[in-house]
């Protein structure tokens, strides 16, 4: 199989897992979290949201690359296109 189609298959494949894993960070649409016993307390926070999810920017990369690639496999693999005119 060719490096190249190779490539974006394995970007989309793992696209579908960084979506799956950004939920699961904090939980699904938890961007903070706190805990308080006695005193000390403990805060995380994300940059989790509705529109930024963890692994977001890994995910908008990887859907550019994919445009490009489109591109580049549809020219380099789809062959001579013939027309009647």
């Amino acid at each position: 199989m060719p490096e190249d189609i190779l490539d974006a298959i394995g970007k989309l494949a793992a696209m579908n897992i960084f979506h799956q894993l950004g939920d699961i960070i904090l939980g699904a649409g938890i961007a903070s979290q706190s805990l308080g016993i006695d005193g000390l307390s403990q805060s995380i926070s994300t940059t989790s949201s509705a529109t930024n999810a963890g692994y977001g920017a890994r995910i908008t990369g990887y859907i550019t690359d994919l445009k490009q690639a489109r591109t580049d496999l549809k020219n380099k693999y789809d062959g001579i296109a013939f027309t009647l005119g």
